[in-house]
């Protein structure tokens, strides 16, 4: 009775890939280039053959992270499409805070600078 129990608890997974299933799913738009920019890297859609898939810029898709080996996928009407990421898009997440740090500073200057010329020509009036 016990063997029934079990067979009724398990669900057969054949011809079935987790990887559709456990990952990570969200939306994105194919930018210039037919690539899509996702975690700090482009990737470009590929072809079963390795050769690039061309989608219109602005097209909506959604991108699947792979939890169990964090490939990144593209899915579109009802087609799953590999990816391969761009050598030499890697943003640097420190450079990219320094540079909001350098764009805050000199924004600051430039304010500091416009409020010092209004307190000029006021005091010439």
């Amino acid at each position: 009775m016990i063997k029934d129990k079990e067979k009724a608890l398990t669900v057969p997974l054949d011809n079935i890939d987790l990887s559709t299933i456990m990952c990570i799913k969200e939306e994105r738009t194919i930018l210039n280039g037919n690539m899509i920019s996702y975690e700090n890297h482009y990737y470009i859609p590929i072809n079963d053959d390795g050769s690039d898939y061309i989608f219109y810029k602005g097209t909506k898709v959604e991108v699947w992270k792979d939890i169990f080996n964090s490939d990144i996928r593209i899915f579109k009407n009802n087609k799953i499409f590999n990816t391969r990421m761009i050598e030499g898009h890697r943003i640097n997440p420190q450079k990219k805070e320094q540079r909001k740090i350098q764009d805050q500073k000199i924004l600051e200057r430039l304010l500091k600078e416009k409020d010092e010329r209004l307190k000029a020509r006021v005091k010439r009036s």
